[in-house]
């Protein structure tokens, strides 16, 4: 065993692998934890027996990135299935398999790369949040287009064709090809329950000149973040059953104020019949479980 081959015998001691997780094209995915600290970790494993000139370069290009981020959240490919949301409400942007300096990922990719701009910047991922936010929103993908061509017609048809006053020079980059006319509806047609800040911000991040998408700096500070409803705590957010701390024993009344109806009821005073019961697994599950918002009520009722 030559010196490179001990540094990587020792540095793998130091991780101990659990349960396989997930599995892609390049590369296996596995829990894991830090043998030292007990931290849990997600250990990804290259696969390289298929590839017989070296590693694929979508993995080279992971690590590199990898390597040079030292953040706690990070841009790469923007899609809902590679936005991981811890317990405390962190989130964490995985899959750095397609990353660039900026993102290119299918339904969520701009339509500058579709039609070939070889120079680009942030705004591409501004985009992507954009699609990503949308979904949030309709709770399906927003632009699921088929091809590079379909991809272009679908966001057409939801955004309306670019003109040259909406888009300078869009005609004149590589791939540029005609698409057909579609007259552009407005957001709120589709977005029926969203705000009028939400539909803003919406907007701002799907204009079709790049220059003009908003900045990440400019959303972040956008009003959508300061008016009700406001985010949930982190302390707030829902827990998974294990998370769940054992609940204690429970006194329960088996009698009800017989004088009072309706929502009202309420039980008497404790006396020497009190029953006890443990929470059962159901109720812990039903903790567990965040409930969809219905601000529709809300809505009617206000002035």
């Amino acid at each position: 065993m030559d010196a490179v081959e001990k540094a990587n015998a020792t540095r793998q001691k130091k991780w101990i692998k659990e349960q396989k997780v997930g599995e892609g094209t390049y590369a296996v995915v596995y829990q894991g934890r830090e043998a030292n600290t007990t931290r849990k970790v997600a250990i990804k494993k290259i696969k390289v027996g298929q590839f017989k000139d070296g590693l694929d370069m979508s993995a080279v290009r992971e690590v590199k990135y990898l390597k040079e981020l030292k953040h706690q959240n990070v841009i790469a490919d923007l899609k809902p299935n590679n936005l991981l949301i811890a317990s405390d409400g962190q989130l964490k942007i995985a899959d750095f398999g397609l990353a660039r300096d900026f993102a290119d990922p299918g339904w969520y990719r701009p339509p500058e790369l579709l039609f070939g701009c070889r120079y680009y910047s942030t705004a591409v991922d501004i985009w992507s949040v954009g699609c990503i936010f949308a979904e949030l929103m309709l709770r399906i993908p927003y632009l699921p287009g088929e091809s590079d061509m379909d991809q272009l017609k679908t966001i057409f048809r939801a955004l309306g064709t670019p003109s040259e006053d909406d888009w300078p020079g869009h005609t004149k980059l590589p791939d540029y090809v005609p698409v057909g006319q579609f007259p552009k509806s407005p957001l709120r047609d589709l977005f029926t329950a969203a705000t009028a800040d939400a539909l803003n911000l919406l907007s701002r991040c799907l204009i079709y000149e790049p220059r003009k998408r908003i900045s990440c700096k400019d959303a972040l500070n956008h009003a959508y973040f300061f008016a009700l409803p406001y985010p949930t705590l982190p302390s707030k957010l829902p827990k998974t059953a294990n998370q769940l701390a054992p609940r204690p024993l429970e006194e329960v009344d088996g009698n009800v104020d017989q004088d009072v109806s309706g929502p009202a009821v309420k039980a008497m005073a404790p006396n020497a019949n009190r029953l006890k019961r443990k929470a059962s697994i159901t109720e812990a599950e039903t903790r567990s479980v965040a409930r969809r918002l219905d601000f529709t009520s809300i809505s009617q009722n206000s002035p």
